[in-house]
């Protein structure tokens, strides 16, 4: 399945600079490149083998990209939608 994420240009130059970053807040650091991959139009499975996660984790950022931006990549939120649906 392709992830291909709209937004806007300035919210992917942010992915890219987290990324890249060695001062990145816990699991982001794993969870930006979800988003910068998604974004670039890589199936679930393409981007679980990169980033070294499962599918499962993959959707989940997905999801939460699409539907808060950038701070669904965040700590907070990732956890709270974890308990949400588990």
């Amino acid at each position: 399945m392709r992830n291909t994420i709209p937004i806007k240009e300035a919210e992917g130059k942010e992915l890219e600079r987290r990324v890249k970053a060695k001062a990145v807040a816990g699991r982001e650091r794993q969870r930006a490149p979800i988003g910068l991959l998604a974004v670039g139009g890589m199936t679930q499975g393409q981007i679980a083998a990169e980033v070294g996660v499962s599918r499962v984790t993959v959707n989940h950022g997905c999801r939460r990209v699409m539907t808060e931006g950038l701070d669904g990549l965040e700590d907070a939120t990732w956890a709270q939608g974890q308990f949400a649906h588990g």
